[in-house]
């Protein structure tokens, strides 16, 4: 290292380098869609896959809620990048959610 240059400061600017694209380079957005077979009860729920974009994610479930014989009891979610809320659950937490 150059004269003058504390190792220490080097690392930990390296540590808050690292920190920083890590957190904050973008990443692939995936959409995960849910159908709810009865909309009066979030407990019935159907995962009908991931999608690139939130468009494809509306119509793939708009499709999938045509096979019901209720529409009007029927609604869906589409959300972003989702994750189980805890190990081997299927309660999903997610950056955003959209109709």
């Amino acid at each position: 290292m150059p004269d003058g240059v504390n190792p220490l400061v080097a690392m930990a600017l390296t540590l808050a380098l690292g920190f920083a694209i890590y957190w904050f380079w973008p990443r692939a957005e995936v959409w995960s869609g849910t159908i709810y077979p009865e909309a009066g009860t979030l407990l019935i729920y159907e995962h009908i896959g991931e999608f690139p974009s939130p468009e494809e994610c509306r119509a793939a479930s708009l499709r999938r809620l045509q096979d019901f014989e209720d529409p009007v009891s029927l609604d869906y979610e589409c959300g972003l990048n989702c994750t189980p809320y805890r190990e081997r659950s299927d309660l999903l937490v997610c950056e955003e959610t959209r109709r």
